[in-house]
């Protein structure tokens, strides 16, 4: 359907060969010991990890209570594996989440007019519900001072309120996976450039680009993923 608007339809299940050839590199470079998985959905992620033959520990955070269920349920002989059924933000809260027809669209942050024109049927609004949301650095356990970090962001527009609520685990944060925006989804989306420029500042560099989505017009990347890796010695605060 979204071809006969012109758009480019897409599929959120990409292929992901690329970005997991280069991740694996990444888990091996910089030893990674643990995963943090949020945005975790149906841990499509976390079970790529495992098909790959990562073999550490994975905390993965989604917000959607019947998603965490079912999740802690799929990965329930996993004893590496630990589903948390939350939100992530820069301060502990309840926070309004607004479900929408894909799952994986769903966000804190409300969709604008090029969501609505890019994924028409991913995109609608089914219900608005009250989720709980932590500071990452706040929950106990979490990460030990020795264990080495690969954070991954899929938060649909929020993650640098994410990332904001990490800064006591910068120093063991060794890489962040993330998705920025080139053309924004939701109401209130950090632009890629702003993206980059917070997490540069916090002592990471790009390490890849893999487009998500593009525009079947014009050919712009409408978001891409961006893997970053420890490249500056990390500050100690975010910039304000």
């Amino acid at each position: 359907m979204a071809g006969l608007f012109g758009y480019d339809a897409i599929s959120r299940r990409k292929n992901h060969l690329q970005l997991d050839r280069h991740l694996l590199h990444v888990l091996d470079k910089h030893a990674i010991d643990t995963v943090i998985d949020v945005g975790a959905n149906a841990g499509q992620f976390s079970l790529r990890l495992r098909a790959a033959g990562f073999s550490g520990r994975i905390e993965a955070f989604e917000p959607i209570p019947a998603m965490a269920h079912a999740l802690a349920e799929r990965f329930a002989a996993d004893r590496l594996f630990t589903a948390h059924s939350c939100g992530l933000a820069e301060q502990d809260d309840v926070m309004e989440l607004n479900i929408l027809a894909g799952s994986d669209f769903s966000s804190f942050l409300k969709t604008n007019e090029k969501s609505e024109q890019y994924f028409p049927h991913r995109t609608g609004l089914k219900e608005i519900i009250k989720v709980p949301v932590r500071r990452l650095d706040g929950i106990e356990g979490i990460a030990g001072p020795d264990n080495r970090l690969l954070l991954k962001l899929d938060t649909q527009g929020f993650d640098l309120k994410v990332f904001s609520g990490a800064t006591a685990l910068l120093p063991q944060i060794r890489a962040v996976l993330i998705e920025c925006s080139v053309i924004p989804l939701y109401e209130g989306t950090p632009g890629f450039i702003e993206s980059l420029a917070v997490f540069k500042e916090a002592g990471f560099l790009p390490s890849g680009f893999f487009p998500v989505s593009r525009d079947k017009t014009t050919m712009a990347i409408i978001e891409f993923d961006c893997m970053l890796v420890r490249g500056l010695a990390a500050t100690q605060s975010l910039p304000a």
